[in-house]
């Protein structure tokens, strides 16, 4: 059994401050880190348990959606047969069962796509970027019962 240990800090200037630290027992994880050029769309294969068995997923970016120019995307969705539509506008983070159900479908592959020019090899190096994602999952299930 392993612990995942994470804490936010909210902090608005003049205003209240609210500190969270949270810890979810996993089983089994993994961590996968991968670039991904400027203009390009790569599939991933994150875990191989259903939606029930993770408690624990990061996605972080070395790039995100560009703020001032909102045409630069990095995006990735959980269908890989579909275009993927959730911006990566900062780090993601889905702690438990409730957050994870967010996601809509089961989080075994995803798709992720990265809308910055890449027209030339130096312009899709320039305009990588390099994905973490950190799952965390339960990984014994029930057998089932077996009859003679």
């Amino acid at each position: 059994m392993h612990n995942i240990e994470s804490s936010v800090r909210i902090k608005i200037a003049d205003g209240p401050e609210i500190k969270e630290i949270s810890t979810q027992a996993v089983e089994a994880y993994e961590e996968i880190v991968f670039e991904i050029l400027g203009d390009e769309t790569k599939c991933v294969e994150v875990q191989p348990s259903s939606k029930e068995q993770i408690v624990f997923l990061l996605i972080k970016s070395s790039r995100y959606t560009d703020k001032d120019n909102r045409t630069y995307k990095i995006l990735y969705g959980v269908e890989i047969a579909k275009e993927p539509t959730i911006e990566l506008d900062n780090s993601h983070l889905y702690q438990g069962i409730g957050e994870i159900s967010t996601l809509q479908n089961e989080p075994k592959n995803f798709r992720f796509k990265n809308t910055y020019p890449g027209s030339t090899d130096e312009e899709k190096e320039q305009n990588k970027a390099e994905i973490q994602i950190l799952v965390g999952r339960k990984a014994t299930i029930t057998c089932p019962t077996i009859t003679p």
